[in-house]
């Protein structure tokens, strides 16, 4: 298996070399897994996604669909590699601020933890996060996570 760093020094050199075999032969196969129904390969294609984003901008938009899908697998799995689309967040942070009102407490948790890898860009969600915050304010964990991701970003 590649490893992250390498699969993003690839995807980084595909970009310049062969931008448009990847967006014609490369990026179609892993579109269609993204919509697929097996949890494992698409949990590995968000991955890898993720990864590729800041080389290939068409990797964005498709990601961006996640957030509309009804059940929240999609959406996490693309939480879960926040850390991958700091360069986009302007695209992210947004999203993510909204799934902190999400009717899954997971993925709303999950949307706080990610904020948090944002850092300063995130800034425009602490107003959402704080709201956030007090709703778990009775439950002493919950609140310790989201303080700490709120100290992620200030």
């Amino acid at each position: 298996t590649v490893d992250a760093s390498t699969l993003e020094q690839v995807a980084s050199a595909l970009a310049k070399i062969a931008p448009d075999r990847v967006r014609q032969e490369i990026l179609p196969p892993m579109f269609a897994v993204l919509r697929g129904d097996d949890k494992r390969e698409r949990a590995q294609t968000i991955r890898r996604l993720c990864i590729m984003s800041a080389a290939f901008g068409s990797v964005v938009d498709e990601l961006e669909t996640c957030f509309r899908d009804e059940t929240p697998d999609r959406k996490l799995e693309v939480m879960k590699n926040a850390d991958w689309l700091k360069s986009h967040s302007d695209r992210f942070v947004p999203l993510l601020t909204a799934c902190l009102e999400d009717e899954d407490d997971n993925v709303a948790m999950q949307a706080s933890n990610s904020l948090s890898d944002f850092g300063g860009a995130a800034r425009p969600a602490v107003p959402a996060l704080l709201k956030f915050l007090k709703k778990w304010l009775p439950a002493s964990d919950e609140r310790e996570l989201v303080l700490f991701d709120l100290s992620m970003i200030y």
